[in-house]
């Protein structure tokens, strides 16, 4: 996707809903320069002090990578990890400590519920999951910045496009 539409730089700063088992994750951390001292956050929220950065942003040394998702997935060198659920409360709060106050360039959601078997109720649920990565991505994103997300299909709901 990248290859296409040129939205990850070597200094993004990128954050990853619903990252595990860490495909999306795996991709971008071949694409941005990770630096290899960040942490992996726990349960814990951590009060924020948000700085906000507007106009064109500025060439960094290393780009990050943060992802977030209810279940553990394998460890990336330089990635920060959240354990917790993209509808938290206080997760836009956590991302943004992980990103030390600054805001993401790109938020890519992969986040999916446990399908039931019923496609139509598995994509009401997914556009649920969708709308809340939104809703981080409206939190922790910078203007001009990027949000990726994947939604499951069914051919005659199309009406989530109108975000």
């Amino acid at each position: 996707m990248n290859n296409k539409y040129r939205f990850l730089r070597r200094d993004s700063y990128v954050v990853d809903l619903g990252s595990a088992p860490g495909g999306f994750a795996a991709a971008v951390a071949k694409t941005v320069k990770l630096d290899d001292r960040a942490r992996r956050w726990d349960q814990e929220g951590k009060r924020l002090v948000k700085r906000r950065i507007t106009g064109r942003r500025r060439s960094r040394p290393f780009g990050k990578l943060v992802c977030v998702d209810v279940v553990d997935m394998a460890e990336i060198g330089g990635a920060s990890f959240i354990r917790g659920s993209l509808m938290d409360d206080d997760v836009e709060h956590r991302i943004g400590y992980a990103l030390n106050g600054d805001e993401a360039d790109v938020v890519l959601c992969d986040a999916a519920p446990s399908t039931t078997g019923n496609s139509e109720m598995d994509h009401i649920r997914c556009v649920d999951m969708a709308k809340a990565g939104l809703g981080v991505a409206n939190a922790v994103l910078r203007n001009g910045g990027v949000f990726v997300v994947k939604v499951f299909r069914v051919r005659k709901k199309r009406n989530w496009l109108r975000l």
